[in-house]
C-alpha cells in the first residue's frame, strides 16, 4: 500500500508541476464556466409585443387591458404600447414615438417580436355589430411570434366572447320579450349585456386540479448548469489523460524500468491510477469552490456531493484505464480522449440539460458517467437533495467503474 501512495503522489507531484496543466485543467474550464453562465441565464425569457392603438375608444382599450393582464400573467410578454406615458425603459421607445416610423423596422430587425394595429372605427364596427379586424405583424424567423400570437388571439376571443354573448342577449329579447322603443335603447341594453357578460366570463366555474406523480423536471440554467457540466467535462478529460500516460511510459520503458522497484506490477499499475484518480478529486473540489463564487446552489449538503464527486472521479479513472488497454501509441491516446470526451460531454448533459432533449437522446445519454452525476447534481441543487437522494446515480457510477476496472486488469499489458 505504501508504494502504492507514493506512485501516486509521484504522479501528483509531476503532473502539478507542469505549467500546461494549470491552464488546461483550471483555468480554461473557469472562463467557459463563467461565458456559459452569463449565455445561458436563468432569468425568465421575455419577448416584446408593440402595441399600436389608433382607435381611442373603450373597445381598443378593452383589448389593450386583455392582453396586458395576459402578459403579466405569463411573464413571458412584455407590451410596449405606443404614446403610453408609461412605458417601460426596457421597451426601447418613448411616448412620441410614432409607429409609422419605426414600427415595421422593429419588427423586421427582430427588436421586437410582434406588433398589433388597432385600426381606427374598431370600436364603432363592434359597436355596431359589424365584423371587423386587427392587423398583425411579426418576424416569421422567430419562434417567439407563435407566444405572442397566442396572446393576442387569446385577448380577441375575450372581448370577443362578451360581444357574442351581448348580441345573442339583445336579439333574445327582442324577438321573445318586447322591441326596444328605438336604437338608443337597444344599444343601452347590449352594452349592459356586454358588461355583465365580461364579469361572468372573469369568473372560472371549473378550475383544473394538477397533480404530479414522480419528479418535476427541472432544466438547469446558469451558473447551476454551466459549473458542474463543465467540471465534468474536464475531469473526464483529465481522468482519460491516464491513457495517453500509461501508454507513452509503456512505450518508452518508464513503466518497465519501474518493474525493479520492490513491489508487485500490479501495485505499479494502481499507483498510477490512484494519482489521476486522486488529480480528479482534486480537480472537481476546486470546481466545486469556483462555483460557490460564481452563484452556483449547491446547498448544504456537502456529503451528498462528495460522494457524486469520489463515484464519478473513479468511473472516469476507470475509463481511461480502459483506454490505455486499447491504444497503442500515444497520438492514438490523445485522439481517442478528445473524441470520447467531445462525445460523452454533450451526449451526458455536459453542455446543455438533457431534459431539453427528446426522451431517445436523453435514454442514450445515460450511457455516459456525466449524465449520471449531473443527475445527481441536479438532485442536489435543485431538490435540495441529500445523501440517500443521490444514491441512484452513485451506485450506477461505482457499478460502471467495477465493469470497467474488471475488463481493463482483464486487457492490460504491462510490457
Amino acid at each position: 500500500m505504501r508504494a502504492i501512495w507514493n506512485l501516486a503522489k509521484l504522479h501528483l507531484q509531476l503532473q502539478l508541476q507542469s505549467r500546461a496543466t494549470y491552464i488546461q485543467s483550471f483555468i480554461v474550464p473557469f472562463i467557459l464556466m463563467v461565458v456559459l453562465a452569463l449565455a445561458i441565464s436563468d432569468d425568465p425569457v421575455r419577448v416584446r409585443l408593440d402595441v399600436v392603438d389608433q382607435d381611442q375608444s373603450d373597445y381598443s382599450a378593452q383589448l389593450i387591458a386583455s392582453l396586458q393582464a395576459d402578459a403579466e400573467a405569463s411573464e413571458a410578454i412584455e407590451l410596449c404600447v405606443y404614446g403610453s406615458a408609461d412605458l417601460p425603459d426596457t421597451c426601447g421607445l418613448t411616448a412620441e414615438d410614432e409607429f409609422a416610423d419605426i414600427g415595421e423596422d422593429r419588427v423586421g430587425s427582430g427588436e421586437t417580436a410582434a406588433a398589433v394595429v388597432i385600426p381606427a372605427g374598431f370600436g364603432e364596427a363592434l359597436a355596431n355589430g359589424q365584423p371587423t379586424e386587427v392587423l398583425y405583424q411579426s418576424n416569421e424567423q422567430l419562434n417567439a411570434p407563435t407566444i405572442t400570437r397566442t396572446a393576442v388571439q387569446t385577448a380577441l376571443n375575450e372581448l370577443g366572447a362578451s360581444l357574442t354573448i351581448a348580441a345573442i342577449g339583445t336579439e333574445t329579447s327582442a324577438e321573445y320579450f318586447a322591441p326596444y322603443p328605438d336604437d338608443a335603447a337597444q344599444q343601452a341594453a347590449h352594452l349592459d349585456l356586454r358588461s355583465r357578460a365580461q364579469t361572468a366570463l372573469q369568473t372560472s366555474y371549473i378550475s383544473l386540479n394538477t397533480v404530479s406523480t414522480g419528479k418535476e423536471i427541472t432544466p438547469g440554467f446558469g451558473a447551476n448548469q454551466s459549473v458542474p457540466g463543465m467540471a465534468s467535462m474536464y475531469v473526464l478529460f483529465s481522468l482519460l489523460s491516464l491513457a495517453a500516460v500509461l501508454v507513452t511510459e509503456r512505450q518508452q520503458g518508464t513503466l518497465q524500468r519501474l518493474f525493479t522497484v520492490p513491489t508487485t506490477r500490479l501495485n505499479i499499475v494502481l499507483g498510477k491510477i490512484f494519482g489521476a484518480y486522486l488529480f480528479g478529486i482534486i480537480q472537481f473540489t476546486i470546481f466545486v469552490v469556483m462555483g460557490t463564487f460564481l452563484g452556483t446552489e449547491w446547498g448544504s449538503n456537502y456529503p451528498a456531493i462528495a460522494l457524486l464527486v469520489l463515484a464519478y472521479c473513479l468511473a472516469g479513472t476507470a475509463l481511461g484505464f480502459v483506454l490505455a488497454t486499447l491504444v497503442k501509441t500515444p497520438d492514438q491516446a490523445g485522439g481517442m480522449v478528445t473524441l470520447i470526451g467531445l462525445t460523452l460531454a454533450p451526449l451526458g448533459g455536459a453542455w446543455w440539460p438533457l431534459e431539453i432533449v427528446p426522451p431517445t437522446m436523453r435514454t442514450i445519454g445515460h450511457l455516459s458517467p456525466i449524465a449520471w452525476v449531473m443527475d445527481g447534481f441536479r438532485d442536489v441543487i435543485y431538490y435540495e437533495g441529500g445523501v440517500i437522494d443521490v444514491l441512484p446515480e452513485v451506485g450506477v457510477l461505482l457499478a460502471m467503474a467495477a465493469v470497467l476496472i474488471t475488463f481493463a486488469v482483464w486487457r492490460f499489458r504491462y510490457e
